[in-house]
């Protein structure tokens, strides 16, 4: 199964839809380009095996976006976001939905966010 080319993202209810730009191996580049900003969308997949022995899957989504500064002496805004799901490979991945699903959730909870970015815990 493979995600979809192009992906949208929605940004405070605008849609921003992120064309496939490179894959390779176990990952994709995604990317929305305006003059006002850019939105890269990065998937990877690596399998890891520490020295313990057993083998891990992991997962990263990460998600920059780049507000282009209209004045060349002000520095662009980067501000991004990424999630790493991580399981045993003999798990096959049928536990990770549940606590990326738990995990969103969470996130989404109104406030969380804002607390989080204050420094709360």
């Amino acid at each position: 199964m493979a995600l979809t080319s192009p992906i949208t993202v929605t940004i405070n209810a605008v849609d921003k839809v992120c064309k496939k730009i490179n894959q390779d191996g176990y990952g994709s580049h995604y990317r929305y380009s305006s003059s006002t900003e850019r939105l890269d969308l990065k998937i990877r997949h690596v399998a890891d095996k520490p020295k313990n022995g057993v083998t891990y899957d992991r997962h990263n989504v990460e998600l920059t976006w780049t507000l282009i500064s209209a004045d060349p002496d002000v520095s662009d805004t980067v501000v991004q976001a990424y999630i790493v799901l991580k399981n045993e490979s003999t798990d096959l991945g049928t536990n990770v939905p549940y606590l990326a699903v738990a995990l969103a959730d969470l996130i989404k909870v109104s406030g969380n966010v804002a607390a989080l970015v204050g420094w709360e815990n």
